[in-house]
């Protein structure tokens, strides 16, 4: 998901391919047999991809140290 949610422009990344023959045991395929398919490029852009900046650094929240500190006492008195 992360990924998808940080790699992916939707303007450029999905290549919709209609019309696609699968299993005829597929439920969502209608007719049966055909269906749509979609291909997602959620490869690391490299230049000259202009379309965004898209990774960002994860930061830490200031509470996430002492929450780590509860649940580690918390898994060490556990019985």
């Amino acid at each position: 998901m992360w990924a998808l949610s940080s790699k992916v422009n939707p303007a450029g990344d999905l290549v919709q391919l209609p019309n696609m023959s699968v299993l005829e045991l597929d439920p969502g395929s209608s007719p049966a047999g055909i269906t749509d398919k979609l291909i997602i490029d959620a490869t690391t852009p490299v230049a000259p991809d202009n379309r965004g900046h898209y990774s960002q650094p994860v930061v830490d929240l200031p509470e996430t140290k002492a929450w780590a500190e509860k649940l580690t006492a918390m898994l060490a008195n556990r019985k």
